[in-house]
């Protein structure tokens, strides 16, 4: 029990002083391995975002297409991207770009309209809308520094 709390004190130790200044890809890989003492760790993030990115152009598939299904034309403008090299702000900013795109879901889904087609968007869009503040939780909760 003494070595997990020991790793524990040192994750914490390492997470702080990484947290406050800009990490460099070794500290990541430190980091990593001490998550492998069966520590949680920031580290975790890295797999549940991968999965996340998947989803993202799943999503962005579905509604492409149903954009082309109701002959609308789906638009080519790519938003922002930023390299963020600290994580906590790295994440903060995820966070207030799918807060953003939740907004848009939700301001979509009035003008469907409530015929049978639009009850299909609407719940596309809701579905979309519940994954979506899943994964804003998630990372509320990662952004918090470990206690």
């Amino acid at each position: 029990m003494a070595r997990a709390s020991t790793a524990t004190s040192r994750l914490e130790d390492d997470w702080e002083r990484f947290s406050a200044e800009e990490g460099s890809e070794n500290e990541l890989l430190r980091l990593d391995a001490l998550s492998s003492t069966g520590v949680p760790s920031q580290q975790a993030v890295g797999s549940a975002l991968t999965e996340y990115g998947d989803s993202e152009l799943a999503d962005a598939r579905r509604l492409i297409e149903k954009i082309v299904a109701l002959e609308g034309t789906p638009t080519t403008e790519v938003a922002e991207l930023r390299l963020i090299k600290a994580p906590i702000q790295a994440i903060e900013w995820l966070i207030a770009c799918e807060t953003e795109a939740l907004d848009a879901l939700q301001a979509a889904i009035e003008p469907t309209g409530r015929e049978g087609g639009s009850e299909a968007i609407e719940h596309l869009l809701e579905h979309l809308i519940l994954r979506k503040q899943a994964q804003i939780d998630f990372l509320t909760r990662a952004s918090k520094t470990p206690s």
